[in-house]
């Protein structure tokens, strides 16, 4: 196993020898230290600038432990690789996760994890010269489409030191997607597609990150919990036990009959600072006033969030029992008592010597000043026109008299030189030396005693800094149970049915960004099963469409949705594929009832980059994400295809939209849960066979003229410029045949020659496929006349004069007078 971390994110590579492949995980977006990150914190730690800088520069946030450890526990590796410019950071989780499993660490130079070298020694390893151009290509874009910021060369080198005479060397290794076990597994494009995370560039170009747009983590998002919820999202749960306890923790949130209690807790948790941070400053002896303050009542909060909780009905919720014995009250309120007892914060009598110090130090200018008045008296300064006495920290108290004034030295012998400037002459004596000796270096004496105060309180929280951070964590995992909370209340989320069989059955199933834009969002229905393919033992079903309610008499895998264009399609697929998401993220969902299985990923044939920076045509990142859906997708996987083959010609796009239909429904119990939206409405009723268990519903629209109304089923090829479409966005049974494009355009303002003209093109192509050729046409005309003659015939008349050979001489005879034959 390789790992590499950069810019803010982890790319990880897994050679499997013996399966003979190399897995890639898709680049992870980690925490960007100091934005939203909590850096680690080790008691009494050092600031090592090096180090330090090396995990800013990884862009290292506090995720990376979580993730390091679900990599190695699944995978198990010998040999784990680093590069020798990891932070102290990544060396530490790396090591700890790897002790648990008995790996060993190495470090490589950077450069062996160049993507270039990586892919020349892959090759030269594999002895595969005579594929290298063909191959490189295929390879390259493969990696870099799973965001493989990982390079391989540093296991390649390792691999070649480890080849023995019993162990042959694979002649091709298959390059494959790595997902996690224990997450559910939601690439870069599923979350872009969903609109899971919406990073936008910021306004200001002096601010540190960007910011982010309308997202289902702003929606979801309060902003003490950023930190901890970006994680929640990023690694949504695979676990039904898990799941269920988050659900539970999120019900019980919403009791309406302890709104107060709840909003109290909510205060609260607001008062909170970013405590891990905060605790890892303070340890490098980076505190001051300030962070004393805040970390004061923050650990105040803590206190009054679990004496709110003791006093919530939680007893049906065992994470929120967990999430309270997690702060351990006993050190946090010692803290509390320490702090306060240690640092005055408005008034005195916290410390006497300091108290004293300070009223000192506080009347030293009217002391100075009456010194300053009696040396005035003495026979030295008698011919200086002024004459004061300062004090400096750590040099003591001086007298001063301007520049060029005459001072008497024979007057006083223990007067003595100090210093000068351009304006002052700085001498001592022997009352300077009383003062010193007396008052002594108030300034400094303070500073030791603050010192020596803090010392104690550091002492305090170096030893509770382990709880404290425990502390914190449950507190920020308490603020997204909150925001899961307040989302389900404010938005009327429902809490979804947790099953093991993976199924998605969906009833008034809403789109949770949609619908804050548009108040009359339309819900639909959604039933769906995993593993109900092509049964070889029954071949005889046949296609059902969806029923009245979005349901079909049995329940099937796969849900084919047509319609207009603008009529919902896309958004129906996006709501279905964030319910299934929000669910494994332990939230409500916006549906009126839910109840979802537990899926391993959600593959998506949806949104695709359109940078110029990305490689490829937009018609090949399509493929890629189609085979990766294809490839990827198990039977508890949850697949959205949008427009599958939209960026090609009709008939060949029909054609790959077909095959990979049937692709999944060919796998039997194997076949995913499939949502695919699609134009290619001939080749549904022409191509696919009617004995494929799918189910077909279209997206209703309604067609108005001044005459009459209708249901949009029609063709759209006779519709009249004065005809208006009405969306409905309802979800129906049944195939549509008519995409409606014309009157799209007209809705978004193509001008209205165009659109009658593409109206007149659409008729006469119509009118075109109507016709057929000269010479079939006058083939067809001839067969017509034989067969209008041999009906004439009467051939009971003919079969009573003449034996039956004389019957079919008579037709002949017959036939021949038409001039046919």
């Amino acid at each position: 196993m390789s790992i590499l971390v950069q810019k803010g994110r982890m790319g990880c590579a897994v050679m499997q020898w013996d399966e003979q492949r190399i897995l890639l995980l898709e680049g992870v977006a980690l925490e960007q230290a100091g934005t939203d990150a909590v850096p680690a914190v080790e008691p009494n730690s050092t600031d090592d600038g090096d180090q330090s800088e090396a995990d800013r520069a990884a862009g290292l946030g506090e995720d990376h432990h979580d993730l390091f450890q679900m990599l190695i526990l699944q995978y198990r590796p010998e040999t784990i690789l680093i590069p020798a410019q990891a932070g102290d950071t990544i060396v530490d989780s790396l090591e700890r996760s790897a002790w648990l499993v008995g790996s060993r660490i190495q470090t490589r130079p950077l450069n062996d994890f160049s993507f270039a070298i990586a892919s020349v020694q892959l090759k030269a390893l594999l002895n595969e010269a005579d594929d290298v151009q063909e191959e490189q290509g295929g390879a390259e874009q493969r990696a870099r489409s799973y965001a493989a910021a990982l390079r391989l060369s540093s296991r390649i080198d390792l691999v070649r030191s480890q080849i023995s005479g019993d162990r042959d060397m694979p002649h091709r290794v298959n390059i494959e997607v790595l997902f996690l076990d224990s997450v559910l597994g939601v690439p870069e494009d599923t979350i872009q597609a969903l609109s899971i995370f919406d990073q936008e560039s910021h306004a200001s170009i002096h601010a540190p990150k960007g910011r982010e747009g309308l997202s289902v983590m702003t929606l979801l998002s309060l902003n003490s919990s950023r930190p901890t919820l970006r994680r929640w999202l990023m690694f949504p749960l695979r676990t039904a036990d898990e799941i269920q306890e988050r659900l539970d923790a999120v019900e019980a949130l919403t009791r309406d009959d302890e709104h107060q209690q709840l909003a109290d807790v909510r205060t609260q948790l607001s008062a909170l600072a970013n405590v891990p941070r905060l605790v890892a400053a303070m340890l490098k002896g980076l505190s001051s006033l300030s962070s004393w303050d805040k970390l004061n009542k923050s650990c105040t909060a803590m206190l009054r969030v679990v004496a709110l909780l003791e006093h919530l009905e939680r007893g049906r919720s065992r994470l929120l029992q967990k999430l309270q014995h997690r702060v351990d009250i006993t050190v946090i309120e010692e803290l509390v008592q320490q702090i306060n007892g240690a640092i005055d914060w408005e008034d005195r009598g916290i410390d006497v010597q300091l108290d004293e110090l300070r009223e000192a130090y506080a009347g030293l200018p009217d002391l100075l000043d009456r010194v300053a008045l009696d040396l005035r008296r003495e026979p030295a300064f008698s011919a200086s026109s002024s004459l004061h006495v300062v004090y400096f920290p750590q040099i003591g108290y001086l007298i001063v008299v301007p520049t060029g004034d005459p001072v008497l030295l024979d007057q006083d012998p223990t007067l003595a030189h100090q210093f000068s400037s351009d304006n002052s002459i700085y001498l001592k004596n022997d009352k300077m030396a009383d003062l010193d000796e007396h008052l002594g270096d108030l300034a400094s004496f303070i500073v030791d005693r603050e010192i020596e105060l803090l010392e104690g309180l550091q002492e305090l929280l170096s030893g509770s800094a382990q709880s404290l951070l425990r502390a914190a964590e449950a507190m920020m995992q308490l603020d997204c149970l909150m925001a899961f909370a307040r989302a389900a209340s404010l938005y009327d989320y429902s809490r979804p049915r947790i099953v093991a069989e993976p199924k998605l059955v969906l009833q008034g199933c809403r789109h949770p960004l949609k619908e804050l834009s548009d108040d009359s969002f339309v819900p639909n229905d959604i039933y769906l099963c995993s593993g109900h393919g092509i049964d070889p033992a029954s071949i005889d079903r046949r296609a059902s469409t969806v029923g009245e309610e979005g349901q079909s008499d049995e329940a099937n895998s796969v849900l084919i949705v047509t319609g207009a264009n603008s009529s919902g399609k896309s958004c129906l697929l996006q709501q279905a594929g964030l319910a299934v998401f929000m669910a494994h993220c332990g939230s409500f969902v916006p549906a009126d009832e839910a109840e979802i299985g537990i899926f391993d990923k959600i593959l998506t044939r949806m949104k695709q980059d359109e940078s110029l920076a990305s490689e490829g045509s937009s018609f090949a990142k399509e493929l890629r994400q189609l085979s990766r859906a294809l490839s990827a997708s198990t039977r508890r996987s949850l697949v959205l295809l949008d427009e599958v083959g939209k960026g090609c010609r009709a008939d060949d796009g029909a054609g790959l939209f077909c095959a990979a239909i049937t692709e999944f429904l060919y796998r039997h119990e194997a076949c995913p849960i499939v949502l695919s939206a699609t134009h290619h409405l001939q080749a549904i009723t022409h191509v696919l066979p009617t004995t494929l268990p799918l189910s077909v519903g279209h997206m209703q629209t309604v067609l108005v003229s001044p005459s009459s109304s209708s249901a949009g089923d029609g063709d759209g090829a006779g519709d009249g410029p004065e005809e208006h479409l009405t969306f409905l966005y309802r979800l129906r049974p049944g195939l549509a045949t008519a995409s409606f494009a014309a009157h799209c355009a007209a809705l978004s303002g193509v001008p209205a020659h165009v659109v009658e003209r593409a109206r007149e093109m659409i008729r006469d192509g119509a009118a075109a496929a109507c016709r057929l050729p000269p010479d079939v046409e006058e083939r067809l005309r001839d067969e017509e006349a034989i067969a209008r003659a041999f009906v004439e015939l009467d051939l009971d008349a003919i079969r009573g004069r003449m034996a039956w050979r004389d019957v079919a001489a008579e037709i002949a005879r017959a036939l021949e007078d038409t001039s046919l034959l």
